[in-house]
């Protein structure tokens, strides 16, 4: 028995105008890092989960060391030890 993946396609679906959109006004603008789409997501999204700031990163790998690397500048953990979850 196979058993589908997640279809994004219909995930999206209801949403594709507003994505081709927002893809379309970064492509002309050239601008794929650091522009205005990308602090209209990070203020938008922000205010969506009630918090001050937001930080987009590329990918999870990526968010998962932004917050381990945190917890260390706040002395949380420390280089090279494990996290220990009570």
């Amino acid at each position: 028995m196979q058993v589908p993946f997640l279809s994004l396609k219909y995930v999206t679906e209801k949403y594709k105008d507003e994505i081709h959109e927002a893809a379309l006004r970064v492509i002309d603008r050239g601008w794929y890092l650091q522009e205005e789409e990308n602090k209209k997501f990070e203020a938008d999204y922000a205010k969506y989960i009630g918090t001050k700031y937001c930080v987009g990163c590329a990918n999870g790998l990526d968010a998962l060391v932004w917050i381990f690397r945190s917890y260390i500048e706040l002395g949380v953990m420390k280089p090279g030890l494990a996290l220990s979850i009570k």
